[in-house]
């Protein structure tokens, strides 16, 4: 993360550091060891604003969730397959 999302380094170490946190107390395991569907509920917790832990105590999970959804939606859509303009 550099540039103009340089800003956004310590949002993500917290935000990703709470979404382990949320997988390990919910079902004693990283988020990246979770099945689908365990990912999915992990997410939604988030989402709901519901995901509890010290980790939270800084940044919002709701707010981690949106965040991490719109850079996902901005890279998605930004790509020329999905209809972006490509730089000439």
């Amino acid at each position: 993360m550099t540039g103009p999302y340089r800003k956004l380094r310590k949002t993500y170490r917290l935000g990703l550091a709470g979404t382990n946190a949320t997988s390990l107390a919910t079902f004693r395991q990283v988020l990246r060891a979770l099945t689908s569907a365990q990912q999915d509920s992990v997410l939604q917790t988030m989402d709901n604003g519901l995901a509890k832990g010290d980790q939270w105590k800084q940044i919002s999970a709701k707010s981690f969730f949106a965040l991490v959804l719109g850079h996902t939606m901005q890279g998605f859509y930004g790509d020329p397959r999905h209809g972006a303009i490509a730089n000439v």
